[in-house]
C-alpha cells in the first residue's frame, strides 16, 4: 500500500493513500484528489500515476516545478522515502507490501511485467525513466500540456492566493487578531491574547534597553568613521584614512557585540509552539532569526539591517529552503519612521504602523499606533499569510521595544 503525507502551511500532516488502478492528481484546485492550500503551487501542479510496477511522479508544467529528493524533475518514479516539494509544501512517498485486495482492485495491470531496478538508475537518469508497456490511464500529450500551460499563465501566477474555501488553520494559530503587550521588563511572561481576550500564546520578554543603546551607539560610530575616512580621503592622507576605517569598523563591531542574542521560545499552555532564534551572536550590520516549529523544522527567516533604524524599519520575510525574500514587515511611510523616532516614546499617537506583505500581497498590519477604538499593539491578518510568520513578526516587532 503506497501512501502520500504532506504537510500544510498550517503545520498539520495529511496522508493520501494512493490506488493503482487510476492517476492521482495534486494542486491548489478544488477539483484534485490532493488539494495543496498553497499560493505557490499550481491549480494543476503534478499526477502521480502507476507504471511498470511504479508510481510515478508527472510534473504538469507547473509554475514553480515539482522536487523530488532535493531535484527538479519532469518525470520521477517514487521509491519508500522519497521527498517531495511542490511550492512550500513538503512531503514523502511511503510504500508498504500490498495487500490483496490492492492486488485485485488494479484494472489493465501486468503483474507479470518485470519490474525495472531503480537501484541501478542514476538520480540523474530519472527524468528520462519512461515506463512503457501497461498503463491503466491516458497520458497526458505534449499538446495538452502546453494547452494547460497557456491556460494557467493567463490566470495564475506563483504568487495567487489560496481560494476562498481553503479551510482555516485550529489551535493557537487559527486568529485573525493577536493581541501583544509592549514595554515589559525583560525575563517577565508576556500572554498574547485574541480579539476576545483569551490567552493564545506566552512567551518570556526579552526587551532591553542594553541592545538598543548598544546599536544606536554602534551606527553613529560606523557613520562618524564614515565620514572621517571621507575627509582624510579629500585631504590625501591614505594611510590615515585606512587607521581610522579600521578603528571605526573595529568599534562598531565590538559595541554590537554587547547587543544579545534574541532567543525566544513561544508557548501555547505548556506546550512549545514556535521557537525564534537568531542565526548569530552578531546582529550588526544584518541579523537574520530562524523561525522553526517545536519538531525544528524551519518555516522561514527574519532578517533586518541594521541600518533601517535609521530610516523605515523593515522585515525581511526569506523562504525557508532558498533564502529568497518572499515578503516583508515596513512601517507605513519614511515621514511616520522619523516622527516615530523623535517623538513616539512621548506619545503613542506618533507612532507608526508596520504593514505586513506576503507574496506581493497586503495580508496584514501591526498597529502601534492607536486606531479609532483605542485599540494598539495589534497584529491584525488580513490575507493568506502563515500565521506563525505573522505571530514571529509581531512578536520581534512589539516585543524589542524596552
Amino acid at each position: 500500500m503506497a501512501k502520500l503525507f504532506f504537510v500544510g502551511l498550517d503545520g498539520t500532516e495529511k496522508s493520501y493513500r494512493l490506488q493503482t488502478h487510476r492517476p492521482f492528481t495534486i494542486g491548489r484546485d478544488p477539483g484534485n484528489d490532493i488539494i495543496l492550500r498553497d499560493p505557490k503551487v499550481s491549480r494543476h501542479h503534478a499526477e502521480i500515476v502507476f507504471e511498470r510496477g511504479f508510481f510515478v511522479l508527472h510534473d504538469l508544467a507547473s509554475a514553480n516545478g515539482t522536487y523530488v529528493n532535493s531535484k527538479r524533475v519532469r518525470v520521477a518514479p517514487l521509491t519508500h522515502g522519497a521527498k517531495l516539494r511542490m511550492g512550500n509544501t513538503y512531503g514523502r512517498f511511503s510504500e508498504e507490501l500490498p495487500t490483496e485486495s490492492d492486488a485485485e482492485s488494479q484494472e489493465g495491470y501486468d503483474a507479470a511485467a518485470p519490474r525495472p531496478d531503480l537501484g541501478s538508475l542514476a538520480t540523474s537518469e530519472h527524468e528520462s525513466f519512461s515506463p512503457v508497456a501497461t498503463q491503466p490511464h491516458d497520458k497526458v500529450s505534449s499538446d495538452d500540456v502546453k494547452k494547460k500551460l497557456t491556460a494557467e499563465v493567463s490566470t495564475e501566477g506563483p504568487t495567487d492566493p489560496m481560494p476562498v474555501d481553503a479551510p482555516r488553520p485550529t489551535g493557537p494559530f487559527s486568529k485573525s487578531q493577536y493581541r501583544f503587550k509592549s514595554g515589559v521588563r525583560a525575563g517577565e511572561v508576556v500572554t498574547v491574547r485574541d480579539q476576545s481576550g483569551e490567552a493564545q500564546l506566552t512567551y518570556r520578554s526579552f526587551a532591553s534597553v542594553v541592545g538598543v543603546v548598544a546599536l544606536v551607539v554602534s551606527v553613529i560610530v560606523a557613520v562618524t568613521g564614515a565620514a572621517a575616512v571621507l575627509f582624510l580621503l579629500f585631504e590625501s592622507r591614505p594611510l590615515p584614512a585606512i587607521m581610522a576605517l579600521l578603528l571605526s569598523a573595529s568599534f562598531a563591531v565590538v559595541i554590537a557585540m554587547l547587543v544579545p542574542p534574541i532567543h525566544v521560545t513561544l508557548y501555547n499552555e505548556s506546550n512549545p509552539v514556535l521557537h525564534i532564534s537568531q542565526e548569530s551572536n552578531v546582529s550588526f550590520p544584518i541579523v537574520t532569526l530562524i523561525v522553526g516549529s517545536p519538531e525544528e523544522k524551519v518555516i522561514a527567516r527574519l532578517r533586518k539591517g541594521v541600518w533601517s533604524r535609521l530610516g523605515r524599519n523593515r522585515w525581511e520575510i526569506l523562504s525557508a529552503t532558498d533564502k529568497r525574500p518572499i515578503g516583508c514587515a515596513a512601517e507605513e511611510s519614511l515621514s511616520r519612521a522619523i516622527l516615530r523616532k523623535i517623538a513616539g516614546k512621548f506619545s503613542r499617537r506618533y507612532e507608526s504602523n508596520v504593514q505586513v506583505r506576503y507574496f506581493d500581497k497586503n495580508v496584514g498590519s501591526i498597529l502601534r499606533r492607536p486606531d479609532s477604538n483605542g485599540e494598539v499593539d495589534v497584529l491584525e491578518i488580513t490575507g493568506d499569510i502563515d500565521r506563525r510568520v505573522a505571530v514571529a513578526l509581531a512578536t520581534l516587532i512589539l516585543g524589542s521595544e524596552p
